[in-house]
């Protein structure tokens, strides 16, 4: 069973629109968060992660399916975080055609049968959250308690585009920890989770950890330049133990300017690892 009741997002600027909603959905064990406008509808989806999202059509004049669009395109809301779009009175196929294509699970017509919408939610909230467990599971490494290769990319991917958008700096350090050239066996999956137990005890929350592979892990860190980078690579292996320290390289990439964080994840990956076998 989850812990915390499913959260549904609604934005619309309708005062009444958002409280009728409010009236049917708090008691029957959601919760809810409200937005006003595109802004707060983005900021909130961000940082929330909402179970569900319900737009209304009168947010500034666009139109649900343009930001549906927006939130799968520009701000990284996944496919998986289902976008329900109210529509006021009947709903044609046209209507529901062009929220499909803009990334909208589907469209309800508004007012709803009270009955037909919770039994809507909740299996749409569940279907979301069973997917949040799935990536989880793919994301972590359970020996390691880091990120997997596949996790580290799309966290990695989430950041670059968080850095452009907000244009922040951006460093990545990856750490190599092959003892020597001539090693042909990788070192005990142990070895990364104890390197890693380090890293997080002497990093940001905010900071990234995830395994490129037998050999390497990458730190990602947000707001954080070439001199940050390089500070933060210091630190962490002075917090190892000589020996570990000893067998580690780091390399470091970092952009002050936004505007040249690579779009593409590995890039980022790529140029820190360059730099560590340099």
């Amino acid at each position: 069973m989850h812990e915390m009741p499913p959260l549904v997002l609604i934005a619309s600027r309708d005062e009444w629109t958002t409280r009728s909603l409010e009236s049917v959905l708090a008691p029957a064990g959601f919760a809810i968060a409200r937005a006003y406008g595109t802004t707060q509808l983005v900021e909130r989806a961000r940082a929330m992660r909402p179970d569900v999202i319900l737009l209304g059509t009168d947010l500034a004049g666009e139109t649900g399916a343009s930001v549906s669009r927006r939130l799968r395109d520009r701000e990284g809301v996944p496919a998986s975080t289902p976008i329900l779009l109210l529509h006021p009175g009947p709903v044609r196929r046209s209507d529901r055609m062009d929220a499909l294509l803009a990334g909208a699970w589907d469209v309800l017509a508004f007012p709803t049968d009270p009955d037909e919408l919770l039994a809507r939610l909740r299996l749409y909230a569940d279907a979301k959250r069973d997917a949040d467990a799935a990536r989880a599971a793919v994301d972590v490494d359970a020996t390691t308690g880091i990120y997997t290769h596949a996790g580290l990319l799309r966290r990695t991917g989430e950041l670059t585009a968080l850095a452009r958008r907000l244009e922040q700096p951006l460093a990545c350090v990856v750490f190599e920890t092959r003892p020597g050239a001539d090693a042909t066996e990788p070192p005990p999956a142990g070895d990364l989770g104890r390197v890693a137990a380090v890293f997080r005890d002497v990093g940001r929350r905010s900071d990234i950890v995830g395994r490129i592979d037998a050999w390497r892990l990458a730190v990602l860190a947000v707001d954080t330049d070439e001199e940050g980078a390089r500070g933060l690579a210091r630190r962490l292996q002075a917090a190892l133990d000589p020996v570990a320290a000893a067998t580690l390289r780091a390399g470091c990439w970092a952009a002050s300017d936004a505007s040249t964080v690579p779009e593409d994840p590995r890039e980022v990956i790529l140029l820190a690892g360059d730099a560590a076998r340099e």
